[in-house]
């Protein structure tokens, strides 16, 4: 007989189904829409794509520097909707690392 199987940990980041529009003058654009994407312990993800296409916002979201306008980003399991913006940025400069670099 096989010991109990102990559950996973939740991710370090996660993202469920987050969208982010912005107001460019009288229109409204969308940045990201229905997007999810979950960070495990120790993982490195990498985000490639054409310039306009999400990137940036999307680490924006995860990094906790802006809120989604729908969806959920959750650290270490709890969502961060509602957190202060003192809480979000000591949990996002202790829980995770964001690296931005552009190609030359």
């Amino acid at each position: 007989m096989s010991a109990p199987r102990q559950p996973s940990p939740p991710p370090v980041l996660e993202a469920e189904s987050v969208s982010r529009s912005y107001r460019l003058g009288a229109s409204l654009v969308t940045a990201i829409q229905d997007v999810s994407l979950s960070v495990a312990s120790g993982e490195l993800i990498a985000l490639k794509g054409p310039s306009g296409s999400g990137k940036t916002t999307l680490l924006n979201l995860m990094g906790l520097l802006d809120r989604p306008d729908a969806g959920v980003v959750r650290v270490g399991g709890v969502e961060a909707e509602g957190w202060t913006r003192t809480r979000a940025r000591t949990c996002g400069a202790t829980s995770s690392g964001l690296s931005f670099r552009a190609s030359i």
